[in-house]
């Protein structure tokens, strides 16, 4: 299971004790794996930007609209699932800012004004980084073709409320054991209809190696941002840009187990088909082509706050 982490302001951080999108955005809570309630405090007290990253370092939610917070709750030290372990809870409760604010911080955030020549080695590094996990966020997002079990190929997207979808499907499905069985489902664009159990399996299947090879692509590309010496180095860095060897055989080295625990699946469902150990880079772009990254040539303006630690 995915662990999380809140970063606030684009520069404090709090590992969360739990992250649920869906109940977020109905009760704008942050349950926060700490208790120092001072730092809380102080660090929530004025908030501009609020950046959600799982354990990819990919940003999965970021948000404008809060300005502080209501309550504060400490809830002592409790199990929490997705950090498989004990630790301290505080519940936050956020507020709003109004609606022409929301709107101006929006628009900071769509059209920042960026020096490239005035950030540090390490801010140009946050930059690129978070430049980098929003593609592969926004490539995950665009989902990928599938081949049902009858031939044919539909796109399926693979957003946050689409991955609760499938899983739920899937809990169903090894739930009550049939396979004879359909679910309601739909494919990118087009209207929710019947799917068998194995079409629903085929696409959650595709789409799981789908995203956990862009996950690790980009996270190994990440961490070669992160071993760049000049600013130059990092610039070079794309997110068309081919791993090298090096950092291709780690990626490996993570890919070739986790796909043979979906491969598992693959043999259970369709002995059929012969799995495929080899990760290959993905074809698969975001909708927006990115654009080649490149510095400005006469910079105006302070550059903004980097979005990573």
């Amino acid at each position: 299971m995915s662990q999380y982490h809140a970063i606030i302001n684009s520069t404090t951080q709090f590992q969360l004790f739990n992250w649920d999108a869906n109940s977020f955005h109905s009760n704008q809570q942050l349950f926060l794996a700490t208790d120092d309630l001072a730092h809380v405090r102080d660090t929530f007290q004025s908030i501009r930007t609020l950046s959600i990253f799982n354990d990819q370092e990919i940003e999965v939610a970021s948000f404008t609209e809060f300005d502080g917070f209501s309550s504060i709750s400490y809830m002592g030290r409790n199990y929490s699932s997705q950090l498989n372990g004990f630790a301290n809870e505080l519940i936050i409760t956020l507020t709003k800012v109004n609606l022409i604010e929301q709107v101006q911080r929006i628009d900071e955030k769509v059209n920042p004004v960026i020096d490239f020549d005035a950030m540090t080695l390490e801010e140009f590094k946050n930059w690129k980084i978070n430049q980098l996990s929003s593609m592969g966020e926004q490539t995950i997002f665009n989902g990928t073709d599938v081949e049902l079990t009858d031939g044919t190929i539909k796109n399926f997207t693979y957003d946050l409320e689409d991955q609760s979808n499938l899983l739920n499907a899937m809990f169903i499905i090894q739930a009550l054991d049939d396979l004879t069985i359909t679910i309601p489902y739909h494919g990118h664009g087009e209207p929710c209809e019947l799917y068998s159990a194995l079409d629903i399996l085929a696409v959650y299947i595709a789409l799981q190696i789908f995203s956990t090879t862009i996950q690790t692509l980009v996270n190994m590309k990440i961490n070669w941002v992160r071993a760049c010496q000049t600013k130059d180095e990092v610039s070079a860095i794309t997110y068309e840009t081919p791993l090298p060897d090096e950092w291709m055989q780690r990626a490996n080295s993570i890919l070739v187990p986790a796909m043979e625990i979906v491969n598992g699946l693959k043999r259970k469902y369709f002995p059929e088909d012969e799995p495929t150990d080899d990760p290959v880079e993905p074809t698969n772009e975001p909708t927006d082509e990115p654009v080649e990254l490149t510095e400005p040539t006469e910079p105006t303006e302070e550059p903004t706050e980097p979005t990573n630690e």
